[in-house]
Parts: structure tokens; C-alpha cells; sequence
């Protein structure tokens, strides 16, 4: 899947079908990292870390269809201010349920180098850990 992670807050969204004779699948997700805050006097802190999610043994249908997201990086700055942007989830889907979900890690402050970003959290899954600060 060459390509599906777009810069700058376009997640990138396609569907996998499950293939002949599979019944069980393993899913890991990472979200992307936060941007860092824009540079001042005294810096600025770096965004946070994506998170990194897994689930093992998901039951699942030849022919089924799931809805993957990729969790998009982000070098640009909140509106309105010079804080650091978001970076986005990353997470798998069935219809509308969500099967496992990495959140994004949060945008450094603006002139601020002690007030970095906050790593992204597991949103679903059985394990995994949040991003680095």
C-alpha cells in the first residue's frame, strides 16, 4: 500500500477485502506524531509521538470488507496560532465499529521548549503503548 499516508491532515482511507480461506487476522496500527511548535527566542517544544496499537486473533469472514485509516503526519501549525497540529489516528474498522485504533500524538507549544507535545494514547486494542513526549 505504497503512498496512503498523506502529509498535512489527509487521511488516507481504502478498503481491504479478507481473502479466501483466512478467519483470523492480527492488526497493528501506529499513529503519526504530532508537529512541533514554531520556533521563538526560545524555541519551541516537539510534538508528541504516535501511539502504537495491536490486537491479535480477530475473527473475521472470508470476503468480509474492512475500512482501514492511516494515521497522517503533520508539520503544520493550529489556526490562529503557532502551537503544533494534531497528528492523526490510525485505525482498522468494521462497518462502524472500530476493531483497533493508535491515536495521533499532540502538537508542540509555540516558544515554549519545556512544553512539548503529549504522546498519542491506545485508543482500542489488547496492547501497545503511548508515544514518547
Amino acid at each position: 500500500y505504497a503512498g496512503v499516508s498523506e502529509t498535512d491532515g489527509s487521511q488516507k482511507t481504502w478498503s481491504w477485502t479478507v481473502p479466501d480461506g483466512v478467519t483470523s487476522i492480527h492488526v497493528l496500527c501506529i499513529g503519526a506524531g504530532g508537529a512541533g511548535g514554531a520556533v521563538s527566542n526560545w524555541g519551541g517544544g516537539g510534538g508528541g509521538g504516535g501511539a502504537l496499537a495491536w490486537k491479535n486473533n480477530i475473527t473475521v469472514t472470508p470476503g468480509e470488507t474492512l475500512t482501514v485509516k492511516s494515521g497522517w503526519p503533520t508539520t503544520s501549525k493550529m489556526s490562529g496560532n503557532k502551537w503544533g497540529a494534531t497528528g492523526g489516528a490510525a485505525e482498522v474498522l468494521r462497518s462502524s465499529t472500530v476493531l483497533v485504533k493508535a491515536n495521533g500524538g499532540s502538537g508542540g507549544h509555540y516558544g515554549s521548549p519545556g512544553y512539548y507535545g503529549t504522546g498519542g494514547t491506545v485508543g482500542v486494542g489488547d496492547g501497545g503503548g503511548a508515544g514518547g513526549r
